[in-house]
């Protein structure tokens, strides 16, 4: 489906959710983004790759750095904007870049498609999951 011929922009945050698709290795990101015009609706889905680390200490700071899950690369992506409940782009398994706080993915013929600020939302995704393996759980 080819590309809007303008920005799209929503300007509160994605809400997001997680869940394991290979446990330990492989989380599903999903978030559908909050339209400031309620006619649009933008859905993502992603597939993570994740690695547990270990502790680790800091030398010289005497601090040691707790277990946790670390963000590998953002393997595959699904995302689809509807204007009025009618699918009016979508790009499937992509394999974006990350550049800075952004995903950009490639689109056949027609440029790329800038998904901004969204690494921070996967990274809080993947710290929840860290939390939840170590039992510290917040709501």
């Amino acid at each position: 489906m080819p590309l809007p011929d303008h920005e799209l922009d929503f300007k509160s945050s994605p809400g997001f959710e997680e869940s394991w698709l290979k446990e330990n290795q492989l989380l599903e990101f999903r978030c559908e983004f909050q339209p400031t015009e309620q006619r649009v609706r933008a859905r993502l889905r992603a597939r993570l790759a994740v690695a547990w680390r270990d502790a680790v200490r800091v030398p010289f700071l005497g601090e040691i750095l707790p277990p946790n899950f670390g963000l590998i690369t953002v393997e595959t992506l699904d995302f689809v904007v509807a204007l009025d409940g009618k699918r009016v782009f979508d790009v499937v398994e992509a394999r974006p870049d990350q550049d800075g706080h952004s995903l950009v993915v490639p689109v056949r013929f027609r440029g790329s498609l800038r998904i901004s600020n969204i690494v921070y939302s996967m990274n809080k995704s993947v710290e929840h999951m860290t939390d939840l393996r170590s039992g510290q759980t917040h709501c």
